[in-house]
């Protein structure tokens, strides 16, 4: 027997609707997942999401609750411009870790978003050097850290970039063990297809044949999740819609959104992201074999001997369609990331109590049970 057991449900849903696309990235929040599980799709249409809204931050073990982060951002000039009217545009949610930086009692402590508190913030717990800070490295809840706060981050996609999500039993290892083992996986295909390929942190690039540049085709993220379960993401991008995505951006960046983008400072993103697609000229590639091929080797490297390969019920569905449906309909999350309708229903739930982000014992946190844009809020409405 494997590792993380022997039988891994597989479940391809191919070309899936906005609604089932915006609640997959919720899927362990939304169905009761206990058991090893691969979910794979990809969009039915073009479509635009962002991120900015609330990040698990930690377990409170005194209180016995989780403790969320909710980055209220307004996207709203953006979702409605007339300019991008064609496109299916959403904010998603997913469980996600917030980062950890500093030791000890600050060890999941959140940097504040403005530049002169960051720095402040910094230099009081040593975490940085005080002469070296480089706030393009301090990750936070919404993306990057720049000058001017926390960057929203943002992906278009369509089908021509394919989905996974891996769901294993937690064990010894931390949710990165997956999250390594698919980029190594499918790193190493393409190597063997002759690909100039490199990696950094949870992005992967390839070496584009004419314009002999680095640029980003696969990203992933791992997270604790519930039912002792780890969570990890893989995407891979065939083809990139240069031409749309520069065009939000144009909207996202301009008056009035004047919104923070993730790499704001770029002008032309297509020279940083790519398709697989970009090499076939050169090395032909067969999507459907290399990703089977990745799906068998995954198989393999996690020691499943049994793939039962599935749809979803009929109850998964429409739960999946039902939340999706409420999202992007509800515009006090969608414009603005307000999300209490929705975190509030994981309070009946096991907390995901993720030690490596435990609050730690500290009178000063022993109570915290949300922080709203940067704002600690407490049981009894002040600190111990």
């Amino acid at each position: 027997m494997g590792q993380f057991g022997n039988t891994v449900r597989f479940v391809d849903l191919d070309k899936v609707t906005p609604e089932i696309f915006s609640s997959m990235w919720e899927v362990d929040a939304i169905l009761n997942i206990s058991s090893s599980t691969l979910f794979k799709w990809k969009a039915d249409r073009p479509i635009i999401h962002f991120w900015s809204g609330p990040w698990y931050y930690g377990w409170n073990k005194y209180t016995g609750k989780d403790v969320w982060n909710y980055d209220q951002r307004d996207i709203s000039h953006v979702i409605t411009s007339s300019k991008l009217s064609d496109i299916t545009m959403m904010r998603c949610w997913e469980a996600a870790q917030t980062s950890v930086t500093g030791s000890g009692s600050f060890s999941t402590f959140e940097l504040e978003t403005k530049e002169d508190q960051d720095e402040v913030e910094a230099k009081r717990q040593g975490v940085l050097d005080p002469d070296v800070i480089d706030y393009q490295e301090i990750r936070g809840c919404s993306g990057d850290l720049n000058s001017n706060g926390y960057e929203v981050a943002y992906y278009t996609e369509d089908e021509n970039l394919t989905n996974w999500i891996l769901l294993i039993p937690r064990s010894i290892y931390s949710p990165a063990t997956s999250q390594d083992a698919m980029f190594k996986i499918f790193e190493d295909i393409l190597k063997d297809e002759g690909l100039n390929i490199s990696g950094s942190g949870n992005d992967s690039y390839f070496l584009h044949p004419t314009e002999n540049t680095l640029k980003k085709f696969a990203g992933s993220y791992a997270r604790p999740s519930w039912n002792n379960m780890h969570f990890a993401d893989f995407g891979i991008t065939w083809g990139f819609n240069r031409e749309l995505t520069n065009k939000m951006r144009s909207v996202a960046t301009g008056s009035p959104a004047n919104i923070n983008i993730k790499k704001f400072d770029i002008q032309d993103i297509g020279t940083r992201v790519g398709g697989l697609f970009d090499v076939t000229s050169s090395t032909p590639l067969n999507r459907d074999e290399v990703e089977a091929e990745f799906e068998r080797q995954l198989f393999q490297t996690l020691e499943f001997t049994t793939v039962v390969t599935s749809s979803l019920t009929l109850a998964e569905s429409q739960s999946l369609w039902a939340r999706g449906h409420q999202r992007m309909n509800d515009t006090n999350w969608t414009y603005y990331g307000i999300n209490d309708p929705y975190t509030a229903s994981l309070d009946s739930r096991d907390p995901l109590k993720y030690t490596l982000c435990e609050i730690w014992d500290t009178p000063q946190y022993r109570n915290l049970t949300s922080i709203i844009n940067n704002e600690m809020k407490w049981d009894r409405g002040m600190e111990n």
